[in-house]
């Protein structure tokens, strides 16, 4: 919550007009993604209630404020600082419907400690009904002295239903023809999980993964490399489509398959991940799944997380041009950025996650502008992504 002010100047004319806020929340840790400390998505202020129209979502009603996702029956934390007010100012936080959503400070109280930032607790309690969140003005309320008093800051919290997505991990041994071999190099499965399920935790998807425990060899051109071409309907009998084709590859999961590399010819930087989702697999008669390369440097959890986007139906946000850099920011803080597409002082711009790390954020407004035009066209994502989770297509060719 921000309050406006005016300045005029000594000829009581206008002089400009600002919002300033109290108190604001923020992700409570910095670093990679781990359970139970979302991100928030905390792009914009306030867009007013819409029709819906094409492709929007119908009667989500106003994004005010901040706006975090909680999976009914999980505790997670998010902090709260005060930017404008006394560190010893006497502050209390209550949530607006405790039957949908309990929040406390860290210490389980109500009362807020005197200190410049405090973690802040938060129960989903009652999730919607099957992919919509229970969302209608469920809030946490900052409020100034006690339960009655004014309320200087507030963050919207969306409680969702969990929906169970199945996770196959292959790590794939390529050999070539003379038996030279490379099997893709994990060496902690755990923790690489459990970071993929903190990207997907605040918008209640979860997942049931499975790590074949047979490493399925495949013999390709070049030992530990996968040849990617340039189209979907290209890879029908490519390596790609044979590694899918696999007698380990299950139709009642998503397949992801780790190997050495992946090579592209004809593009300059080989890619950290592929997708083909269902849709794709049905429309070019190849199964569907996943590609990662695990020699090259990226971050193996937030790849992973990447292409399972991609699997759910999500794109690339769409990128601003530099000279309007804080919405080329924001795209920065999404798990489905295009890492390779930042440059210059944007990509070395840390988001929360490290430097040159692209961030965790799967967007829960339907952002708009002055002019009623989506600030990254792919929003809402976590509508899209929930969709398809919970479709009976998800793993069929």
């Amino acid at each position: 919550m921000s309050f406006q002010y005016t300045v005029y100047n000594t000829k009581n004319q206008l002089h400009r007009t600002q919002r300033v806020s109290l108190v604001s929340f923020q992700r409570a840790i910095e670093g990679l993604p781990e359970l139970n400390y979302p991100d928030i998505d905390d792009r914009g202020y306030f867009r007013p209630a819409m029709f819906a129209g094409a492709g929007e979502v119908p009667n989500l009603g106003f994004d005010r404020g901040p706006v975090v996702g909680v999976t009914e029956g999980d505790t997670v934390f998010i902090e709260m600082k005060r930017e404008r007010i006394d560190d010893k100012a006497s502050l209390f936080v209550l949530s607006s419907n405790d039957k949908v959503m309990n929040v406390t400070a860290e210490d389980g109280k109500h009362n807020i400690p005197n200190s410049k930032t405090v973690k802040l607790k938060i129960t989903g309690i009652k999730g919607g009904s099957g992919v919509m969140p229970n969302r209608s003005e469920i809030e946490i309320r900052m409020r100034y002295g006690a339960y009655a008093e004014a309320i200087i800051g507030a963050m919207s919290v969306w409680v969702f239903k969990k929906l169970e997505v199945l996770l196959t991990l292959h790590i794939a041994t390529i050999q070539d023809s003379s038996g030279n071999s490379l099997t893709a190099n994990i060496t902690d499965t755990n923790t690489l999980i459990r970071r993929v399920k903190a990207v997907w935790q605040p918008c209640g998807i979860s997942f049931t993964v499975n790590v074949n425990p047979v490493n399925p060899v495949y013999t390709f051109i070049k030992a530990g490399q996968v040849i990617l071409l340039d189209k979907v309907n290209s890879n029908k009998d490519s390596e790609v489509d044979q590694l899918f084709k696999g007698e380990h590859h299950s139709d009642k999961s998503i397949n992801a398959y780790f190997v050495n590399k992946i090579l592209k010819p004809i593009v300059d930087n080989d890619p950290l991940g592929f997708t083909i989702d269902s849709k794709e697999g049905k429309n070019f008669s190849i199964n569907p799944g996943i590609v990662i390369q695990t020699d090259s440097g990226g971050i193996l959890s937030m790849t992973l997380a990447h292409e399972i986007g991609h699997f759910l139906g999500l794109s690339h946000p769409d990128y601003k041009e530099s000279s309007k850099g804080r919405k080329d920011i924001w795209a920065k803080r999404m798990i489905m950025a295009q890492s390779s597409v930042f440059g210059g002082s944007i990509r070395n711009i840390d988001v929360g996650y490290g430097k040159k790390v692209r961030g965790a954020l799967i967007t829960m407004k339907d952002l708009k502008d002055s002019k009623n035009q989506r600030n990254h066209s792919t929003d809402p994502e976590w509508i899209r992504a929930r969709e398809s989770a919970n479709s009976s297509e998800l793993y069929k060719k």
